[in-house]
């Protein structure tokens, strides 16, 4: 009788890529992220700088407006006293003049010298009166002078306060940016690893299980080789039969 020898082939499956659902990678755009982070700062802070800086030059021009109405005023007024001390001027000469004649002086030198003393009088207060009129000018201009330096430095603050934070967003969003981008990388490395080794050792296992079925496969064979071997032996020695058996007692 022919031995029908039984044979086991290795059978590795190879476990490609494509087997596995492919790992989730994260797309970070830093430069997008960045902007974004910037442009919605920035626009809170550029608000808060508008409406700083329509206070400041609403102030600015309040001030300035009314120390030019305080000239006007001080013109108006002055003007009106210069006028009635011009008045007053000609009626003081008038009656130094009538005084003159009264007392018998007449046009001669004494009476000259007493018209001249009144009007020499009131020119010096009106030269008085115009002075104190361009010193309380003088006074305003300085307060309109020190009101426009005093608005520029501080538009100049605001504006450069606003720049300020400005930079200090754009340096947030660029260390914010960096660090987010890490941390995608960082994720999607370990993806990757991850990926990688249970695609490793999806293989290994795949190899250990076949060479342990190839293994068994081998064994069962060399079993049943054995016990053909035996059934082969015994039928020589013993005959096919139980009678050889028998024969011994």
């Amino acid at each position: 009788m022919a031995t029908v020898k039984s044979t086991s082939s290795k059978t590795t499956k190879t476990y490609s890529q494509p087997d596995y659902k492919d790992p989730t990678y994260v797309n970070f755009d830093s430069n997008a992220w960045k902007n974004a982070y910037i442009d919605s700062m920035v626009s809170e802070l550029q608000k808060n700088y508008d409406t700083d800086k329509a206070a400041l030059d609403k102030t600015y021009n309040t001030n300035i407006t009314n120390y030019n109405n305080q000239i006007a005023d001080t013109n108006m007024s002055y003007d009106a006293n210069i006028q009635n001390l011009q008045k007053q001027r000609y009626q003081d000469y008038q009656e130094a003049k009538n005084s003159s004649f009264a007392r018998g002086l007449g046009n001669g030198g004494l009476g000259a010298a007493i018209e001249q003393t009144a009007i020499n009088n009131a020119n010096n207060k009106i030269a008085e009166t115009q002075n104190e009129r361009t010193k309380a000018i003088n006074n305003i201009n300085t307060l309109i002078n020190q009101a426009a330096y005093n608005y520029g430095v501080d538009s100049d603050t605001l504006l450069k306060n606003f720049n300020s934070d400005k930079l200090k967003y754009m340096s947030t969003a660029e260390i914010q940016a960096l660090e987010r981008q890490l941390q995608t990388d960082m994720y999607n490395n370990d993806w990757t690893n991850q990926f990688a080794q249970d695609y490793n050792n999806r293989t290994f296992t795949s190899s250990e299980n076949a060479l342990a079925r190839e293994f068994e496969a081998s064994e069962a064979q060399k079993n049943r080789d054995a016990q053909t071997a035996l059934a082969k032996l015994q039928a020589k020695l013993y005959g096919s039969g139980s009678s050889g058996g028998s024969g011994r007692y």
